[in-house]
């Protein structure tokens, strides 16, 4: 509280609460079911947008009878805000943890001579060595660590010492609270990730949900042991069973279309990260122009990851991290003139460095020009602020090169030869170009406009799978109404629509949130 930017920050927060304690939404504080099918642990938040965007999964927990207790800073703002809401358990993950287990660190840390070493090390039966390595990478917006560095190291150190500390906070969590189920968001941070592998170990279910590609909508995903490593974004087994046995109709195809291209043009598309605000369309003859192409070549575009978000999340990757894959990759396009090569720098970059308030180059320019050097005239960048939209990049190009990126399927879907590099997400549906090793991922780049055209049977595969995806995947919100501002940090901006219990009680997306709770289906698909 001695905090200058603390206390502007609360007053602001509290202020927005007053607000919606004034419209009435008192109704909130009310459960929706008895508890009586045991305990929710949910992995909250400290900002008010969030909290109150996170409400729509917790009231459909408690309609389908289970309690809620949240996981947070449990600050008086957290508290008052979780208790206007409905929540009277606010805790601290933390309170079940020891300090950081720097000796048992030290240990584990002797046979670690390389990175993958690192992140191959497990913990009674948690994946320590990704936690820790992901948390780091974040936290430094590092793209990858080297363990011939001292400083490295020593931040790898400290960082398994406390994803070892979680990992045990976890279990001790787990037999004092016995909780029925976990609802958590990014699980591939410490402490979330350790939380998440302890539940899947003792077979407690976890769910995922994540705003999806419009606003207004959001996507939900059980967890278990089968499925520990699957995209929160991914079809089943069933659900893609589901989307083969549809009937393939013109009606679905537009459907599908009128879905991806309005979702572009209006600038939604993921409007979490600002994917594509500012942007427009483009013929395909402005864009080689523009970009100074040779129109007798074809296109091929390398889909960056953001090094230091979410790597390791899903999934097994060729490469060791994000950051090899992009520069290995590059190097392949230099060597290859038969084609013109695009860079596509992530477009969520500037969302982010506002987010974090860092004013930097993004992590791939700097790896090409620390790694690759000046690049040949048959390879050029595509910063993360272009004008272009990427579904008009889309119809120019004739080939996508991505890990695991969502691009794959809307790539595919338009008909484009699709290459994969990591597993977790839609390889292996017979519409993308998957590979077994890294050296044999290459060796394809050397010759990939010998690749066949896409088959029209691919080409509609990639349709299903993104029909399901964009389609019958997201939920629609009622409760809520959910987007984000078009600034520099795309904001979150979130109102409640439900003004009585009454109101609650009947909303579809609350009971179409309990009906599939109940189902143990993995998808939510309607």
């Amino acid at each position: 509280m001695l905090n200058n930017n603390y206390r502007s920050l609360d007053k602001l927060q509290r202020k927005k609460l007053e607000n919606l304690s004034l419209l009435g939404n008192n109704s909130m504080k009310l459960p929706l079911g008895n508890g009586k099918k045991g305990l929710a642990v949910v992995f909250g938040w400290s900002q008010f947008e969030l909290i109150l965007s996170e409400t729509v999964v917790r009231k459909g927990l408690e309609l389908q009878g289970y309690k809620i207790t949240v996981l947070s800073q449990p600050t008086p703002f957290t508290r008052d805000a979780y208790m206007l809401m409905g929540v009277d358990s606010v805790k601290s993950f933390y309170s079940y943890c020891q300090s950081p287990k720097m000796a048992l660190a030290e240990g584990l840390m002797k046979g670690v001579v390389t990175f993958q070493d690192f992140i191959s090390l497990s913990y009674k039966g948690i994946s320590v060595g990704k936690y820790a390595s992901s948390t780091i990478m974040r936290q430094t917006r590092q793209g990858t660590l080297d363990f011939n560095n001292p400083k490295h190291k020593e931040m790898a150190m400290i960082s398994l010492s406390r994803s070892l500390s979680a990992a045990e906070g976890a279990y001790r969590l787990i037999d004092k609270s016995n909780p029925a189920i976990l609802v958590v968001v990014d699980r591939g941070y410490t402490p979330y990730g350790e939380m998440f592998d302890a539940c899947i170990n003792k077979n407690i279910p976890v769910i995922t949900w994540n705003v999806a590609h419009r606003d207004n909508t959001v996507m939900l995903k059980r967890y278990h042991y089968g499925n520990r490593d699957s995209h929160p974004a991914s079809l089943s087994k069933d659900s893609w069973k589901t989307m083969l046995d549809l009937e393939w109709t013109n009606e679905r195809r537009s459907e599908l279309y009128q879905e991806l291209s309005s979702s572009y043009e209006s600038g939604e598309w993921y409007g979490e990260v600002g994917t594509q605000f500012g942007k427009k369309g483009f013929e395909t003859n402005e864009i080689k122009n523009k970009l100074e192409l040779n129109p007798n070549k074809k296109i091929a575009v390398i889909f960056s990851h953001i090094f230091w978000d979410a790597t390791f999340f899903w999934g097994e990757d060729l490469f060791r991290d994000y950051e090899d894959w992009f520069v290995q990759t590059v190097k392949a396009a230099c060597k290859n003139k038969n084609l013109n090569w695009l860079i596509k720098v992530h477009p969520a970059n500037t969302v982010k460095d506002h987010r974090d308030g860092v004013i930097s180059e993004p992590s791939e320019i700097i790896a090409l020009r620390e790694q690759i050097g000046e690049l040949p005239e048959h390879v050029k960048v595509i910063n993360a602020d272009t004008p272009i939209s990427t579904w008009s990049l889309f119809q120019a190009m004739d080939y996508c090169l991505t890990v695991r990126g969502t691009v794959g399927i809307e790539a595919a879907m338009l008909g484009k030869v699709v290459l994969t590099a990591g597993t977790g997400r839609y390889d292996c549906h017979g519409f993308t170009h998957d590979f077994t090793s890294s050296k044999e991922y290459l060796q394809c780049l050397q010759h990939i406009e010998d690749l066949e055209k896409s088959s029209p049977h691919m080409k509609e595969l990639a349709e299903r799978y993104a029909y399901g995806v964009f389609i019958c995947r997201p939920l629609k919100l009622q409760i809520l109404s959910l987007g984000f501002e078009r600034d520099n940090k795309a904001s979150m901006l979130v109102d409640c629509n439900a003004l009585t219990i009454d109101n609650l009680r009947e909303a579809e997306d609350l009971n179409e949130i309990s009906r599939w709770i109940a189902s143990e289906k993995d998808d939510y698909l309607h």
